[in-house]
């Protein structure tokens, strides 16, 4: 009667085979951590604090403002696109509104108008306006309408010093474009976490994650799919399935339903 994914994301289902009166559904709870975990990495970016923190170790004062030249940045006022606006995005938004970001939400039909963002662009009308981001967050589901969405033509509309973090789905952005253009330089960099492979299991430790070798750039960052991976997650996923099959149990409305054969 009932499958329940334990996450997002509903790629690893065949609705062909589900059976009839069966419903799927699935569990979020994740926008906070992964929000976090992308707050987390712009301010690195601009500050760059876990190089200076490993430098000053060695009592290296060369960062300090006492002799630097070099500045480290700031998120105030720095533009910022995030594709999809879910839960994620929207989690996020509230975040960096703290921050005085100037936040573009880009969506395939128009959202309502709210507080946190500066402005909502349609994915359709995405290319005149992306040369404006300093960052460009890819926070939306994989699907067929965004698989590889992200391809050379948008990434070559990018300024240079632009910096593209994804912890959606890698193929929405296409492989090979992503490689070529942090290679290249031709963007600032880039912040991933969800990949184009994945190991069967853990103890492969050298399992490479795409088949083009990203562990050599020094403009990226690369995590092994963890921004959702918090402490708390898991007692609230699990609060909202248990809630699911009581509710299923009393013939009561589910909440999630992703798809409901009939």
């Amino acid at each position: 009667k009932l499958i329940h994914l334990p996450g997002s994301g509903t790629d690893g289902i065949d609705f062909a085979k589900v059976p009839k009166g069966c419903v799927v559904c699935n569990v979020y709870e994740h926008e906070i951590a992964i929000s976090e975990f992308i707050i987390a990495n712009l301010l690195n970016w601009e500050i760059k604090l876990i190089e200076k923190i490993e430098k000053f170790k060695s009592y290296n004062w060369e960062d300090s403002m006492l002799f630097s030249r070099k500045p480290h940045g700031e998120l105030n006022k720095k533009k910022i696109a995030i594709l999809g606006y879910g839960r994620i995005g929207k989690e996020l938004t509230k975040k960096l509104s703290i921050f005085n970001a100037q936040v573009t939400v880009i969506t395939r039909k128009k959202v309502k108008k709210e507080n946190y963002f500066d402005r909502n662009l349609l994915v359709s009308k995405i290319k005149k306006y992306l040369k404006d981001f300093d960052y460009f967050i890819i926070a939306c589901d994989l699907n067929d309408s965004t698989l590889n969405l992200i391809t050379k033509k948008e990434i070559n509309l990018m300024n240079d010093k632009c910096v593209i973090i994804n912890v959606a789905r890698g193929p929405i952005i296409n492989e090979k474009d992503l490689y070529f253009a942090l290679k290249n330089k031709l963007i600032g960099g880039a912040i991933i976490d969800t990949w184009y492979r994945y190991p069967e299991k853990k103890d492969k430790k050298s399992f490479k994650p795409s088949r083009f070798n990203f562990g050599t750039l020094k403009n990226t960052v690369m995590t092994p799919h963890l921004s959702a991976l918090s402490s708390n997650l898991l007692e609230r996923r699990i609060q909202v399935m248990s809630q699911n099959i009581l509710a299923l149990k009393k013939n009561k409305k589910l909440i999630n339903i992703v798809h409901e054969a009939k």
